[in-house]
């Protein structure tokens, strides 16, 4: 019985220090990696990438009201998110042959700027798009640019362009 007790405890601790082990960036949609417009990414043959472009509503020619009825999620003290994936859509793709280039998701981020613990009544709204890039085994190594455009519906297009560069997996 005790024997049982102490495999039960090391599992039980070995789960919970999984859980404190860091997560790489651009592995999923809730840790993507955030990209500066035309900036480069690198990936690796045969990889799976989530990146995140962040812009103002205003380049879209959307104001605050245009999110009128989207429901938000408190995300801290001073800031919400809403997911507005309804509201808008990746089109004309243009990737390499066996890439795959997809909207994994769009959120809507609202902050509240505060001074003293008071409000001051400054909103700042920004669109963040995770992009979801797939680069197959044998894709070519050295550089190539995916190309898009985000379509807001009800707003104007913006153009997406990110540069990558293809490497080889790493040994493991």
């Amino acid at each position: 019985m005790k024997r049982f007790s102490v495999i039960a405890c090391l599992l039980c601790l070995s789960w919970l220090l999984s859980a404190c082990a860091p997560t790489i960036r651009g592995s999923g949609v809730r840790v993507p990696m955030v990209v500066e417009p035309g900036e480069q990414v690198t990936a690796e043959q045969g990889s799976e990438a989530y990146l995140r472009i962040d812009y103002s509503l205003e380049e879209f020619g959307l104001s605050a009201s245009d999110l009128s009825g989207t429901f938000w999620i408190p995300q801290g003290v001073d800031q919400e998110s809403a997911n507005v994936v309804t509201r808008f859509d990746l089109r004309n793709a243009r990737v390499p042959a066996g890439w795959d280039l997809e909207l994994a998701e769009i959120r809507a981020h609202r902050t509240t700027e505060t001074r003293y613990g008071q409000e001051t009544g400054t909103v700042t709204l920004r669109i963040s798009p995770v992009l979801r890039l797939q680069v197959p085994a044998d894709a070519d190594l050295g550089e190539s640019t995916v190309r898009a455009e985000l379509f807001s519906r009800g707003g104007e297009s913006r153009p997406i362009e990110i540069p990558v560069r293809v490497r080889a997996p790493a040994v493991r």
